[in-house]
């Protein structure tokens, strides 16, 4: 077994691979992670998001096949009727995340003026050429909240390719499964999650699953605490402010990476209504603020609770 560790897209990403000639593929693992975050950061100001953003409302710009596949699966998440995901959120996690490291809240008034400049559908995309505009002066793309699926899926489209028949593929959190686990006789995975506000590694739960993603939207890790209430980096598009519901975490498990990430998020926003209900192998753990864990019903002979303290529903 090889386990690789590295960093990129801002935190800790983690490779295990359990065949020997496996690790030979991991260079190429890593320049495409590599490659993909200088794609889609936000943080510097050549990649192709920021060039994208730095042209809204003067003229389109041409991406690359691959950024112009997540836009487009990212645009199509977006534009779904109160979708709670939405990649259009620039301006509003710009504002947020500056005044949060002060300490402060945005005020109302560039709040109201944030959510003014994230309409989805003032996203052009034109298939011929690659090409996207954003229509309107001053909005801008923030894919943080959908990347790390979209590259996730990409790894594991590597690893097939390099023959590679198991694989753990975990990018800050967002675990992908690859193949059946060496590891277990019924060759199913063991994932943990985690329990809201402790240490890393204490488990609320454990889960044997087969070979999918799992994706968790959470508040008990990135948050800031201002007047007593704690503000979060999980914003709703309708209001400009941070979700403020019952919900901790919403942890989806599905097939697609890139797809976990978006119902992760639409999940957290709309709770257990926001979960698809006519997909094979997707499911959900919702952990509420009361302590009560909501499961899908067709995971729950799979799911072991670690924790008594807290009550299983399921839905």
């Amino acid at each position: 077994m090889n386990i690789t560790t590295f960093i990129a897209m801002g935190t800790v990403n983690t490779i295990t691979l359990f065949e020997p000639e496996a690790k030979n593929i991991l260079p190429h693992v890593f320049a495409y992670v590599k490659n993909m975050e200088q794609k889609l950061t936000v943080h510097q100001p050549n990649s192709e998001i920021m060039q994208l953003n730095a042209k809204a409302g003067i003229e389109p710009v041409i991406v690359s096949k691959g950024v112009f596949e997540l836009l487009t699966r990212a645009y199509a998440a977006s534009i779904e009727p109160e979708s709670g995901f939405n990649f259009a959120l620039g301006a509003l996690t710009k504002l947020w995340r500056g005044y949060l490291k002060q300490g402060m809240l945005p005020p109302d008034t560039e709040i109201a003026t944030a959510c003014s400049l994230c309409n989805p559908h003032s996203v052009h995309l034109e298939p011929d050429g690659y090409r996207a505009f954003l229509t309107q002066p001053g909005m801008s793309l923030d894919l943080g909240a959908i990347a790390k699926g979209y590259i996730a899926d990409g790894v594991k489209q590597l690893l097939i390719e390099a023959g590679v028949s198991c694989a753990i593929i975990d990018l800050g959190g967002n675990v992908l499964l690859h193949g059946q686990s060496p590891k277990q006789a019924d060759g199913l995975w063991r994932v943990g999650i985690q329990k809201p506000y402790a240490a890393k590694g204490d488990y609320l739960a454990v889960c044997r699953l087969p070979p999918l993603s799992i994706v968790t939207s959470g508040v008990y890790e990135r948050y800031t605490e201002i007047g007593g209430h704690k503000y979060h980096h999980i914003i709703n598009p309708q209001t400009g402010y941070p979700f403020d519901n019952v919900l901790l975490g919403a942890t989806v498990i599905a097939p697609d990476s890139t797809d976990a990430e978006i119902y992760s998020t639409q999940v957290y926003a709309a709770g257990i209504s926001g979960m698809p209900n006519n997909h094979a192998n997707i499911g959900g753990v919702l952990v509420g603020t009361g302590k009560q864990v909501s499961v899908s019903h067709w995971l729950l002979p799979f799911f072991e609770l670690k924790d008594a303290t807290y009550r299983v529903v399921s839905f």
